[in-house]
């Protein structure tokens, strides 16, 4: 319950902050700046962060039993791998889904006996597994994941 209140809390000061920063977004720029990358293959880059999404799975059975009723979680295994010769600050939050028109956070929720990944300072040429999760309603196909940190690389995950 705690968790699920702090994070209503961090969401409406997102929210908050969003309304004040004024105007529209034109969001056709960024979706033309959006580099794609498919299941199983990375960005590839020379210098800087590349992120693979290695699988996707949908469950019911949660850790704490307390999704609703109607959702599962969407369960994402990806890989970043830091190619900068300093250290990348990494943060689940860089990654959004989005799905029958709303814009989702990562999930505090996670499968039954798995742990999901944390903010992580990853070293120069490591990578970081594991698994990044989503509360989705039941039956959804239709998804958009992006990855965008904090210097604006901006990056959309197909599941195809």
């Amino acid at each position: 319950m705690m968790k699920k209140c702090a994070m209503l809390g961090i969401v409406f000061m997102l929210s908050f902050g969003m309304i004040g920063c004024g105007g529209e977004t034109d969001t056709t720029a960024s979706q033309e700046e959006t580099a794609k990358v498919e299941r199983g293959e990375s960005t590839e880059v020379e210098q800087g962060v590349s992120v693979a999404l290695n699988g996707v799975t949908t469950t019911e059975e949660d850790h704490w039993d307390e999704l609703e009723e109607g959702k599962e979680l969407l369960v994402l295994d990806v890989s970043i791998t830091n190619h900068f010769t300093d250290d990348y600050e990494f943060n689940p939050y860089y990654f959004t889904l989005q799905a029958n028109g709303k814009s989702m956070l990562v999930s505090d929720e996670r499968p039954k006996d798995t742990e999901t990944l944390n903010s992580y300072k990853v070293a120069p040429e490591e990578t970081l597994n594991g698994i990044i999760c989503f509360d989705v309603d039941k039956g959804t196909t239709e998804y958009r994941i992006f990855y965008t940190d904090a210097d604006d690389m901006d990056i959309e995950l197909t599941l195809d």
